[in-house]
């Protein structure tokens, strides 16, 4: 593998089955009926800044999932796939310059992404384009476009799961915490507008955290003023993490529940922070013989426990190869349309068990509840909407 640096942004070059002389991506193989000889691929991910560790574990995890491709893919027929690295920031700004240098380039036909702010950014480029993308974190794709999937539940559909089962344990009363990013700001105001409303529970108070915040205790103050049955923060773990122990530091005694982001509080070594809150997380298939030569692999060369992000970035690899051999079976030569067609044409199978594509985007996926006890996450059980 081969390094390169922009002066703008940073980028890596991987190819899934030949070794690459550069980054710079020569014309793409074309082929009258079928899948051409190779795919130039984009990954846009947040590799610097406060969200530059998910982008880096989303990065393994599709690393490891090349290498995987690489090995199977000329007895299957499937294409070489150049996959270029480029950093967003989690920045739209950013991210819209870091699809324009993927796609002017490097010639990308696909990009692999994550971040709802970035999606919302490069979603009318992509969709005049007719580039697929491929989200793999939890996005609210339906806002995007039509060439837009996620491969993760969306948090509008976490968000009612958890609060759904905050209310079997007696809950009437929530109060928000939220991180100012587009996502989390849409994310609250769905609960304040659409999931209690429906659901029969009250959103008592609602506080925005300043971006980069590091002084929270207005916000936490606020929340907790109206004596909640539930504390609700949204965020990632460096805003989750000071909100968190503030709440313990008060003597909280209330439920906290949380978005699978909630995780990242545990996985950065704070889970007795949380002991106690419940969340929802992904459904990984242990008994999946990738998923065990996944944690394998990556306890042994990183010396830790792989995060949900690095299971992410290799069902993201999955998804893509998985759609690939739709379109060979049915010979089906490549567009973005037809891909995101291929993709939703049936049940794709990845290391969170087989997966369905709705129409519209979404991904039809069970869920894992979980709580936490001794700073770990414990399973709990299976949840979905229906």
């Amino acid at each position: 593998m081969k390094i390169g640096t922009h002066r703008l942004l940073a980028g890596l070059a991987v190819a899934a089955g030949l070794a690459l002389s550069g980054l710079a991506a020569g014309p793409q193989a074309q082929a009258a009926d079928g899948l051409p000889s190779k795919l130039n691929m984009g990954a846009l991910l947040p590799l610097t800044g406060n969200a530059g560790f998910i982008g880096e574990e989303i990065r393994q995890g599709l690393e490891y999932y090349l290498a995987d491709y690489a090995k199977m893919r000329q007895a299957a027929g499937l294409p070489e796939l150049n996959f270029n690295f480029v950093d967003s920031q989690a920045d739209p700004r950013v991210g819209f310059q870091g699809y324009q240098l993927l796609r002017s380039k490097y010639d990308a036909q696909l990009v692999l992404t994550t971040y709802t702010s970035v999606g919302i950014a490069i979603g009318p480029q992509a969709n005049k384009d007719n580039i697929p993308i491929v989200n793999v974190t939890q996005g609210e794709v339906t806002k995007v476009g039509p060439n837009f999937t996620s491969i993760l539940p969306a948090y509008s559909v976490q968000a009612e799961i958890v609060v759904k089962e905050a209310m079997t344990r007696g809950a009437k009363t929530f109060s928000v915490i939220y991180e100012n990013s587009e996502a989390f700001v849409a994310q609250a105001k769905a609960l304040q507008d659409d999931v209690c409303p429906r659901l029969g529970c009250k959103i008592v108070a609602s506080a925005q955290l300043p971006t980069g915040a590091t002084d929270i205790a207005a916000q936490v103050t606020a929340a907790l003023a109206p004596n909640p049955d539930v504390v609700f923060p949204i965020g990632i773990a460096p805003q989750l993490v000071p909100i968190a122990r503030e709440l313990l530091t008060r003597g909280y005694k209330g439920q906290v529940i949380g978005l699978s982001d909630l995780g990242g509080v545990v996985t950065t070594g704070n889970g007795q922070l949380i002991n106690g809150a419940h969340l929802v997380n992904f459904a990984f298939d242990e008994n999946n013989a990738d998923y065990k030569r996944l944690t394998e692999m990556y306890r042994a060369k990183y010396k830790k426990e792989p995060t949900q992000y690095v299971y992410m970035g290799y069902q993201g690899g999955q998804v893509i190869a998985e759609t690939l051999k739709v379109m060979k079976a049915h010979n089906t030569p490549w567009s973005g349309p037809n891909f995101v067609a291929a993709q939703k044409s049936g049940a794709l199978p990845t290391i969170s068990g087989p997966v369905h594509f709705l129409k519209d985007g979404r991904i039809d996926e069970q869920m894992m509840l979980m709580s936490v006890k001794d700073g770990k996450m414990v399973p709990e059980k299976k949840v979905s909407l229906h």
